[in-house]
């Protein structure tokens, strides 16, 4: 199905539909392009190619990547983790969490330089899974993790069941005590002959093997990201992969800052706008990847009202916003009030605003249409 997304409305096979508030006020709050990630079909192998093409040929300085997901094929995650850091420079590849990012999905994070988490948003452990036919005809994944569990109820119940039948043929017969284990296990082997016959031995093998595959592709992850420290990424994995214990185990974002992953504080808007979406998980039924581009968000103006005495200082601020020599920052400076830096996001104004009060002056942000002062320059910093 195609979807594409533009300023006010979502086009969904020819049918438009108004976009939630919560998605526009996060695409606000962010100082860079927004990438949407809604998927309700499960990460396929078609989906990394679907976002590479939804990407095209964009480099990114900064990229908010929302994603909602319940998993998928953990290589189509890794692909689609790899695409996603080709196209973002060095620790500007920023995850945001409203709600599940489940199993593939928390692989395919681990490529992130950081995350951000709504109070209810959670990543899971990230065990493989695998296609088992059914009796049925059909196939259902099934997880190494709830493999291993199963094996192991398997192997408490034959311990048991030998156990029990021990104690009861050397209660009722004379036998001694080496013909009594032989005879329990003789007993136990006949009753579960025919759930043993539908035990696959290459699935047996295939949960080592999944778990080398999974250390693997988030090795790679982590490595790419540079993120966690080198002596903390096994640690990380180990628990991510195995250490919870079942598919699915629910890791908020407390826990997930805790082992070491790279969640930070949202920040009051942010976080709002990221808590509001929590509730939309389900507006869309299959599966929404779009790109929203910064030229949809307010534009605001930076207005120098005072260069102060260390005039210098503030013109070599100014250089780094205007295509401007030393000389021309000097004459720019000394009639304000004027503007240094027009049309950049609300984040980005208040970052120029800081340094420029740093160096000694006084600034102030205004919104593009509101601001009546000289000329100034224009740039895009």
């Amino acid at each position: 199905m195609s979807t594409n997304i533009s300023n006010s409305q979502v086009s969904t096979d020819g049918d438009d539909v108004e976009i939630p508030p919560p998605f526009l006020a996060l695409q606000q709050a962010c100082d860079s392009p927004v990438l949407w990630i809604i998927d309700n079909l499960g990460l396929d192998e078609d989906f990394p190619y679907a976002l590479a093409d939804e990407l095209g040929g964009r480099h990114f300085e900064k990229l908010a990547v929302v994603l909602v997901s319940h998993g998928g094929s953990a290589t189509a995650a890794f692909k689609a983790a790899v695409v996603l850091r080709r196209h973002v420079d060095p620790g500007g590849l920023l995850f945001a969490l409203p709600a599940h990012a489940e199993s593939a999905a928390t692989l395919m994070s681990l490529v992130a330089d950081s995350i951000v988490m709504s109070e209810t948003a959670s990543l899971s452990a990230m065990d493989i899974q695998n296609g088992e036919n059914l009796l049925d005809g059909t196939t259902t994944l099934v997880s190494s993790l709830c493999l291993a569990e199963g094996f192991d109820v398997l192997g408490d119940l034959v311990l048991s069941m030998q156990d029990k039948a021990a104690k009861r043929i050397s209660r009722y017969t004379n036998l001694s005590e080496a013909e009594t284990v032989h005879a329990a296990n003789d007993l136990v082997s006949s009753l579960l002959e025919p759930v043993v016959a539908h035990v696959d031995v290459e699935i047996i093998g295939s949960r080592s093997r999944d778990n080398q595959l999974a250390h693997q592709l988030g090795s790679r992850l982590l490595e790419m990201a540079n993120v966690v420290p080198e002596e903390n990424r096994a640690h990380v994995l180990a628990k991510l992969i195995s250490g919870y214990g079942y598919h699915g185990f629910t890791v908020m974002a407390q826990e997930a800052q805790n082992l070491g992953l790279p969640v930070v504080d949202a920040g009051e808007c942010f976080g709002n706008a990221l808590r509001d979406l929590a509730f939309l998980r389900n507006w869309t039924d299959d599966r929404f990847v779009d790109l929203l581009d910064l030229e949809d968000t307010p534009a605001y103006d930076v207005v120098l009202t005072d260069a102060g005495v260390h005039k210098i200082s503030v013109a070599h601020v100014v250089r780094q916003y205007a295509d401007l020599g030393v000389k021309e920052s000097r004459e720019l400076i000394a009639s304000p009030p004027v503007v240094v830096a027009r049309n950049v996001t609300s984040r980005q104004a208040g970052d120029i605003k800081g340094r420029l009060e740093s160096a000694g002056a006084s600034a102030e942000v205004e919104e593009a249409d509101s601001a009546a002062v000289d000329e100034g320059v224009s740039s895009d910093a």
